[in-house]
């Protein structure tokens, strides 16, 4: 008798161990599937929401002027677009990571309303656009300090394309190479000077000073009287990709570079996503940097 009840015991005991087991793998398999569920609806609202927010870009770039805002409804989500100006101030600005060999423009002087520049009859067709007063530019590149550096580092190219009195169309050089060994027996550009101005809070290991008007290294030999007009600097890195920073110096103010756009896609389900384009004004492609031009040939 007390040998049943013992067994019995034992059979309860077991029942109530396998039950367990049971309900605990049940419970995680309704919770993985639950989770699962639920990162599935965020992957699609965030879908949904990105693309809304790409949507709103491209509407605003089939002309959207600076100032201007607009909506887009797709239904099961929706955007909300604004258009600011792109530079235009006295701040550092970073024209984005170039690849090596690839050209950046940036901007000297104002465009029209509608984008564009009349370079037919200087100085006559600048009137009414803004140029840049400053002395010179700051020019950084490479990680930010504390970062570590890319191998190999990157060189640069500065080429200033300025319109002078007497002279036309005009363009000027400028090379500089951060590595010692590269510097001294491959490419002879110009040392960088010790650390000093890296742009600000940009904060970048490598940057020079440059000078519109005298001679040297880091001056493009502008004449300085009558001062010409500088139309746009091409920055072109070498050997490696990198981040490249322009800074104003003194007080001048840099013209716009053309266009930001800010993008927030939302869905029904309030998941909520943006995007910011920068539409910078039409340029050459970087192998027109090595191509002659000529304003005045007849040939």
């Amino acid at each position: 008798m007390n040998r049943q009840k013992k067994n019995l015991g034992q059979v309860i005991l077991i029942i109530l161990l396998v039950t367990t087991v049971g309900l605990t793998i049940g419970l995680s398999l309704v919770s993985r599937t639950v989770q699962d569920l639920r990162i599935s609806t965020q992957i699609t609202e965030s879908s949904k929401a990105f693309q809304a927010a790409e949507s709103g870009i491209e509407a605003a770039l089939k002309g959207t002027a600076v100032g201007g805002s607009g909506d887009v409804s797709l239904g099961n989500a929706s955007a909300n677009y604004s258009v600011t100006t792109y530079g235009g101030s006295d701040a550092p600005i970073n024209i984005g990571n170039t690849a090596a060999g690839e050209s950046k423009s940036f901007w000297l002087i104002g465009h029209r309303d509608d984008g564009t520049i009349d370079y037919s009859n200087p100085p006559l067709s600048f009137v009414g656009l803004s140029l840049y007063s400053g002395a010179g530019v700051d020019i950084c590149w490479g990680p930010k300090i504390g970062e570590i550096a890319p191998l190999p580092p990157p060189a640069i190219e500065v080429t200033l394309y300025y319109w002078e009195l007497g002279a036309g169309y005009k363009i000027s050089k400028l090379a500089f190479d951060p590595d010692f060994f590269r510097r001294t027996n491959i490419t002879h550009f110009s040392d960088l000077p010790p650390p000093g101005n890296n742009c600000g809070a940009e904060d970048r290991l490598y940057s020079v000073s440059l000078t519109f008007a005298g001679a040297g290294s880091h001056n493009f030999d502008n004449p300085p009287f009558p001062p010409p007009i500088r139309i746009l600097l091409r920055i072109t890195p070498l050997y490696n990709s990198t981040d490249l920073v322009v800074a104003p110096q003194g007080v001048a103010t840099f013209p716009s570079q053309g266009k930001s756009i800010t993008s927030t896609g939302t869905t029904t389900a309030g998941v909520v996503r943006k995007l910011n384009v920068l539409q910078g004004y039409a340029s050459l492609p970087s192998i027109f940097d090595y191509t002659l031009f000529c304003t005045n040939c007849t040939n």
